[in-house]
């Protein structure tokens, strides 16, 4: 996919097989890669509604969305906005936010007590926008 990810990073975790992140999203990890200064490890990217399910994602979750145009996949109707990137503690979470920032990123949720950043490009949804998952 790019020198720093792998397709298998954005696989559905549930074992399908499902692999289709959106293009930009991964130049965006890319970029934010090369702001952050160290490998970025993501947890989820896409997911079939099933597996999102499981993982309490809401039904209009950026892993299940779909984009219509992007150049790198031949069947653009499938592709997934969003991954969860995982944070080993407070100081990483500042950092990679910051490189997030850098790299274009308008979309960012967290939660404190997780360990796990979720970044998103999804077109449809409210652009810039910084959430925290423990507020609801």
């Amino acid at each position: 996919m790019t020198p720093n990810f792998s397709s298998w990073e954005f696989t559905c975790g549930c074992g399908c097989g499902l692999c289709c992140p959106s293009g930009n999203l991964v130049d965006m990890l890319e970029l934010t890669r090369t702001y952050y200064g160290r490998s970025i490890r993501v947890l989820s990217g896409s997911r079939c509604p099933k597996h999102n399910e499981k993982s309490g994602g809401s039904s209009s979750s950026s892993h299940l969305q779909n984009m219509h145009n992007d150049k790198h996949l031949k069947n653009p109707n499938q592709l997934k906005f969003a991954a969860d990137l995982f944070v080993a503690n407070t100081e990483d979470a500042y950092l990679l936010v910051a490189a997030c920032f850098l790299a274009g990123f308008k979309r960012i949720g967290f939660k404190p007590s997780s360990k796990f950043i979720h970044v998103d490009v999804d077109p449809v949804k409210p652009s810039p926008h910084m959430w925290d998952y423990s507020n609801g």
